[in-house]
This record gives C-alpha cells, structure tokens and sequence, in this order.
C-alpha cells in the first residue's frame, strides 16, 4: 500500500510529555501521516480548530496541564463528532475509561501502549472518510 494517500491526513496529537511526542510523531510520520502536536488541553483545541477538516484522528492524553483530556474530548467532539478520538494514559480507572466512552472516544489505551494498536486506529480513522 503506498503512503501516498495518507500525507495530507493530519493526525492531532495531545500529550505533555515531550519523549512520548517526539516518539509518536516519528512513528506516525515514517507510516505517512501528517502529524500536528500539542502539549496543553488549549493549544490542542486551537491546533484543533484549525486543521478540523482533515484531522480524523485525535491522540488525547487523560491527564494534561490545564484542562482533563476528558473535558477536551467533549470539545473536540462538539466540533466534529466525526473525529476518532483515541484517549491515552498511565492513569485510567473503570470510571475514566466509562466516562471518555460515553464522551466519544473511540477507547482509552494504558501507556505504554503498542505500536500496532495506534497505526490500526489510524487506518481505520481515514477509512470511515
């Protein structure tokens, strides 16, 4: 399958921590994607806002500085109910993983989470289109 397609597909990307960042972006750019980065609730809702009609994919951390990744999600989704959010986190409870699903998330994935299950996610995301 060529990358070809998916360059001009954005995937959005919402998370503090600078080493998970630069990994995932490394990663979703070498499978051909467009990859835009976050690293406040804020900053992700404006970078949001701006590339919404080609962004399918969001990559939304449970815990950020400013705001809840859950609070965020019901934005996003308020914005673009199409748009497949994939919560991530190292803190998810039944409660968290219960309250993001019914906010719209796809799921909410523990890190370390694997490889596979993000480029799947993704694949899926643009082929709804």
């Amino acid at each position: 399958m060529s990358k070809e397609p998916l360059l001009a597909k954005t995937i959005l990307l919402v998370d503090d921590e600078k080493d998970m960042d630069w990994v995932m972006r490394q990663i979703l750019t070498d499978a051909g994607y467009h990859v835009v980065t976050a690293r406040t609730g804020a900053e992700g809702l404006a970078k949001f806002r701006q590339a919404t009609p080609s962004t399918r994919l969001v990559l939304l951390d449970l815990r950020l500085p400013d705001m809840n990744g859950i609070e965020l999600l019901k934005q996003i989704k308020s914005i673009s109910s199409r748009t497949t959010v994939l919560m991530i986190t190292a803190f998810g409870t039944p409660e968290s993983r219960k309250e993001a699903k019914s906010a719209g998330a796809l799921e909410m994935v523990d890190k370390p989470f694997r490889v596979e299950k993000v480029l799947k996610t993704a694949r899926l995301a643009f082929e709804m289109e």
